[in-house]
């Protein structure tokens, strides 16, 4: 993945980040990622991730 995929998927990935619900969240990168089925499925997919390590606290057991 190049550097400007990269920043392009963080760019999302952290706007979305400030919406109030998944639900919220999954219009936005839809939208967002309208015209890239790929991207779309990078983003959701790093969204996905970032939710579940939330949901365990993995960092608590560090």
């Amino acid at each position: 993945m190049d550097q400007q995929r990269w920043k392009n998927i963080e760019s999302i990935v952290d706007k979305a980040l400030t919406l109030s619900d998944q639900q919220e969240q999954e219009k936005f990168i839809k939208k967002a990622c309208e015209h890239d089925r790929k991207l779309y499925k990078q983003v959701s997919t790093l969204l996905t991730s970032i939710r579940k390590a939330k949901a365990v606290n993995f960092l608590e057991e560090l």
